[in-house]
């Protein structure tokens, strides 16, 4: 049986039988003069409220909910230090997005590693424009030439909303000290929020057929200033749009999970499939250039086995393959692919195949290659 205090899953539980939301709530550690005039009255322009001809910023802070009387004084409440103070981490240590790259899969080395601070507004507009560096959109050209394909490696919708789901739902709770995670793997990026989801929700829910139930969501006041500043929809919409955006750009489906304890939430975005091929090619050649050759070919191998209806990744494959010796091997591959490609990419690996087999002494091979298979493609 889990334990919910040791687990945190206490204070959901706590939270949800109380009268307002912990970001509701006003905190005896900071004063109203942590709240930054200046942050506020961004915020009121952005939104275009009526609020800016208001001259008394504790009469702002009163009509926006984020100070509350107490005792004679006014005290900020949780979502006000959040949003609207310089560095929300002198009470709220997990207050921060760590972004980190890895050269590899988990035991490869981190290339990059960078820490996202000041008011969440902040830390989602340098974590975005970091994350739009990683996304890249790919023209290609098909069949006739006429008609263009366009991919993204990540779709920009897909990421963006991974991010806001994991910076609205996760706890900010002065005890909880792991912050928000973004790790971008070669052929992934994950976005980990600390603790999971409140209780009623399971993996279930986070099937493409099925709907999110209209659970008390955890920070109720942050999901209304980001809807406000158009950065979220608080619509339970979060984890359609996720499926829909990597559908329409023909990327595989997400993987949304957490453990048993719910002491973590993950959602990891998968990169094209095409996206995977151009980058395992550039690892294989950078490989080769070393003189791993060996090493290579097991990376076009794996690539491959992964995806193979990539044009790309067979065309190379057989390259190797020809060079080593390896006839049988290499139309093993050119078999397969034709199993599943379409007419046109199955005429461009032919004719890489063709070259490869020529430019391998194996011109009788690249004849009969041409007899038995070219009719076949032009029927």
């Amino acid at each position: 049986m889990v334990d919910a205090e040791s687990t945190g899953m206490l204070n959901d539980w706590i939270d949800r039988s109380a009268a307002s939301s912990w970001d509701d709530r006003h905190s005896i550690e900071a004063t109203i003069d942590d709240l930054r005039s200046q942050r506020v009255r961004e915020y009121l322009r952005t939104i275009r409220s009526g609020l800016l001809d208001e001259t008394d910023f504790g009469v702002i802070c009163r009509k926006l909910r984020v100070i509350k009387r107490v005792d004679d004084h006014d005290l900020p409440r949780n979502i006000g230090l959040l949003m609207f103070t310089d560095d929300p981490m002198i009470w709220f240590r997990s207050a921060k997005i760590e972004v980190v790259l890895f050269a590899d899969d988990g035991s490869g080395d981190v290339q990059e590693e960078r820490v996202f601070t000041g008011s969440l507004t902040d830390q989602i507009d340098s974590c975005m424009k970091c994350i739009q560096s990683i996304s890249s959109i790919r023209l290609e050209k098909k069949g006739d030439q006429i008609r263009v394909e366009r991919w993204a490696n990540y779709p920009l919708v897909a990421l963006r909303e991974s991010l806001m789901n994991a910076i609205c739902h996760r706890s900010y709770r002065p005890e909880m000290l792991e912050p928000t995670k973004v790790y971008v793997y070669p052929d992934r990026i994950e976005f980990i929020s600390y603790p999971g989801p409140v209780p009623g929700l399971y993996v279930k829910h986070f099937s493409p057929d099925s709907r999110v139930p209209p659970m008390p969501v955890r920070n109720r006041r942050v999901g209304e200033f980001l809807r406000n500043l158009q950065l979220a929809e608080g619509r339970l919409t979060g984890v359609s749009k996720i499926y829909r955006a990597l559908k329409e750009n023909g990327s595989p489906p997400p993987k949304f999970d957490f453990d048993e304890y719910r002491s973590y939430f993950r959602t990891t975005i998968y990169a094209h499939l095409e996206y995977n091929a151009i980058i395992s090619l550039r690892d294989a050649i950078l490989l080769q250039v070393l003189g791993n050759h060996s090493r290579a070919n097991e990376r076009l191998q794996s690539a491959w086995s992964a995806n193979p209806n990539s044009a790309l990744l067979a065309s190379e494959l057989i390259k190797q393959y020809l060079q080593q010796g390896k006839l049988s091997r290499a139309e093993r591959v050119f078999e397969t692919f034709k199993m599943t490609a379409d007419a046109v990419a199955i005429a461009n690996v032919l004719d890489n195949y063709h070259q490869a087999l020529v430019a391998s002494g194996e011109t009788e091979e690249a004849r009969k290659l041409i007899d038995d298979v070219l009719p076949k493609t032009q029927d």
